[in-house]
């Protein structure tokens, strides 16, 4: 039942995006991203600290809406698999779909997390220069949780569903730059570096914690754009 409701509300914004897509279409540029990415967990309380990074990619659909020729609102819809490791010098429980396990003081728990990342940014384009047009934005990131899972290698533990340890909505800013390259007519190839910094707990705080963990990460941006 979990499930369906999540694919239900997945279903509903990616239905709410493509409508507004259509909406602007007459400024519209789409392109499509496949980007490496490492993020990590920052903790607020030293009991709980950060001991490793994820990696992963963040792929999907890009949208620029140009409102003037230099100026954009940076949209999109992606798959976002971001994450990191937590070490607890507290014991420690995590909530599993198949069990609560219980873990000594010490354990380090690698969180996998899979968003439908919806990013909103302000985008700031140069004219183009030979080739190559340069860009800045800053904006904010939503993102509706639609997986997680996570590794204690301490005690031969992968892969275990903990959706029901992981908030459904999150919350950071984004702030980077990049470069399009164009290709011929209207289609360019970019690349860019994108730092985005969370705001909210991405933990429910089941796990006999009261800390707030947030999720960082630096994104290479690469994509071809229409």
């Amino acid at each position: 039942m979990k499930n369906q409701t999540i694919l239900y509300k997945t279903s509903i914004v990616i239905l709410l995006f493509f409508l507004s897509a259509t909406t602007f279409s007459q400024g519209l540029r789409l392109g499509f991203i496949a980007s490496p990415q490492l993020s990590w967990i920052n903790s607020d309380i030293n009991k709980v600290k950060t001991d490793g990074n994820q990696f992963g990619f963040d792929f999907g659909l890009n949208a620029d809406y140009y409102f003037t020729k230099n100026y954009a609102l940076a949209t999109g819809i992606t798959i976002n698999n971001i994450g990191g490791k937590l070490n607890y010098s507290d014991s420690v429980s995590l909530k599993a779909s198949d069990s609560v396990y219980n873990f000594a003081g010490g354990t380090t728990i690698a969180y996998k997390l899979q968003y439908i990342k919806l990013p909103i940014s302000v985008k700031l384009k140069t004219n183009q220069i030979g080739y190559f047009t340069y860009y800045g934005q800053f904006g904010l990131t939503p993102q509706i949780l639609i997986g997680a899972k996570a590794d204690v290698s301490s005690d031969n533990i992968s892969d275990v569903n903990i959706i029901d340890e992981i908030k459904f909505f999150n919350l950071a800013y984004n702030v980077g730059g990049g470069i399009e390259y164009a290709v011929g007519g209207s289609t360019a190839i970019t690349f860019g570096v994108i730092y985005t910094n969370g705001f909210i707990d991405v933990t429910k705080n089941d796990n006999n914690t009261d800390d707030k963990a947030v999720v960082n990460s630096v994104t290479f941006k690469l994509g071809i754009l229409f």
